[in-house]
């Protein structure tokens, strides 16, 4: 179940219906409040005091101890399991996390999707921030402001700019892999008083935002040959993989090069298609480098895949590949 949306899960989006045909679609961008209402988001973590374990003696008895390190956190509504978890683990109530993307949208900023994944143990709130035309050509960047929590003990409280739509799994770890972060607050027993930092750290997105743009078209207005974006391609799998050797004399080099000359055909094919309608920049160049690194370079499937995006194997590769492309502008 890629989408990984149970039965216990909610999606609220905006518009649109998404590829997996679950969720409720409203006719327009909603206010994080009615996410929380109508996406039924609106239970709460609860937690438990300590843990018992329950130990048999080699007579059959039973035996309890209480464990005082951890606890066992759950949700309100189905009494669901959401994690164990140690005892200073403080927790970040959906309400919360709305109150959050609400501070930001009262600028009259709406949420273009929101909801629950794994049961209620992650949970996204999804903030329209506005599209970018990139050179004016008609290739539309559009941006969102992600809000996402975990209550599994896996995730901090963070905060990413990203131009994915998240609507499911794929689309939620993939967004986390852009490497937008602009804030990460580990659940520790200080998290209240991030909140209010998280609310202020949203005051600078314009800033950063414009950040952003001014890159985008510098690598938009930078014009490229066909060997200085081979080079440019070549650069960045050297910076990932290692040096590529033009006569490999073991299986490894062999190997590696194979990878190589797969990527690079890969990355050109969509180069060329794009290049087409945006022209030959470092902007196209750079995108079909990331395009390759997100969907195609690995082996990782399933959970692992999610993990490596997740904890920032492929997030740290594609910001090694826009570095490149912006050396050179």
């Amino acid at each position: 179940m890629a989408h990984e949306i149970y039965r216990n899960d909610t999606v609220v989006l905006a518009r649109k219906q998404a590829w997996h045909g679950l969720g409720i679609v409203l006719p327009d961008q909603f206010s994080p409040m009615d996410a929380l209402r109508i996406g039924r988001l609106d239970w709460t973590v609860e937690e438990s005091t300590a843990l018992t374990a329950t130990f048999v003696e080699s007579d059959g008895t039973p035996t309890r101890n209480i464990v005082e390190t951890h606890k066992t956190l759950r949700r309100s509504d189905d009494k669901t399991v959401l994690a164990t978890v140690g005892s200073g683990y403080t927790p970040v109530q959906n309400t919360t996390l709305a109150e959050i993307a609400d501070s930001f949208s009262k600028a009259g900023v709406r949420v273009e999707t929101a909801g629950s994944l794994f049961g209620g143990r992650k949970v996204w709130f999804l903030i329209d921030g506005g599209t970018v035309d990139v050179g004016n050509r008609g290739d539309i960047v559009n941006r969102f402001i992600m809000l996402h929590n975990a209550h599994d003990g896996t995730a901090s409280l963070g905060g990413d700019i990203v131009t994915t739509r998240v609507v499911c799994a794929n689309t939620f770890s993939g967004a986390l892999s852009e490497g937008g972060s602009f804030f990460r607050y580990r659940h520790t027993s200080g998290i209240s008083l991030r909140v209010e930092d998280a609310k202020r750290a949203l005051e600078n997105f314009r800033a950063v935002a414009a950040k952003d743009d001014a890159a985008i078209e510098a690598l938009a207005a930078k014009s490229m040959t066909r060997s200085e974006i081979q080079a440019l391609w070549t650069d960045v799998l050297v910076s990932l993989d290692g040096p590529i050797a033009a006569n490999p004399k073991n299986e490894k080099e062999a190997r590696r090069r194979e990878k190589a000359v797969s990527a690079l055909a890969n990355m050109t094919r969509v180069f060329d298609t794009e290049s087409q309608k945006f022209g030959p920049t470092a902007w196209v160049a750079a995108n079909a480098a990331t395009n390759y690194i997100q969907y195609h370079r690995g082996h990782l499937k399933g959970d692992a895949r999610q993990n490596a995006d997740l904890f920032g194997a492929y997030a740290d590769a594609k910001r090694t590949a826009m570095k490149s492309a912006l050396a050179l502008v």
